[in-house]
């Protein structure tokens, strides 16, 4: 059963790659600061969703039935969303220039991309 190749995760991955992209020029104006802090933050869910899309991958190369895979996908998801949460709680403790709400705006906007990616038709 090929998961990953069913999966939209490459093409939510891409919108997020547009949607940091957009919300990094969209803070420019108010300094690289801001403007790096967002882009942080939205970094932060593109590595999610490609940790999400590793483990597509791997639940691809072994052989399950469909109550496993429903198991595995939901781990997966489980350890996306801890995965992010980490690595919100370290950037927000230890990069204390960094502005927490455009952080967590520029994750939030990235992370958003997955009900873009409800709409896109294979």
């Amino acid at each position: 059963m090929n998961v990953a190749a069913r999966t939209p995760i490459r093409a939510v991955v891409r919108i997020q790659c547009w949607i940091a992209l957009i919300f990094f020029l969209l803070l420019m104006p108010k300094g690289w600061a801001s403007a790096l802090s967002g882009l942080l933050g939205a970094g932060i869910a593109i590595a999610g969703g490609l940790l999400y899309f590793v483990a597509l991958r791997k639940i691809n190369e072994g052989d399950f039935s469909s109550t496993a895979i429903l198991y595995l996908l939901f781990v997966a998801e489980l350890a996306k969303l801890a995965g992010i949460a980490a690595a919100l709680v370290v950037v927000l403790f230890f990069f204390r220039q960094a502005e927490w709400f455009l952080v967590v705006g520029g994750c939030l906007a990235a992370y958003s991309a997955y009900w873009f990616g409800l709409l896109i038709k294979n």
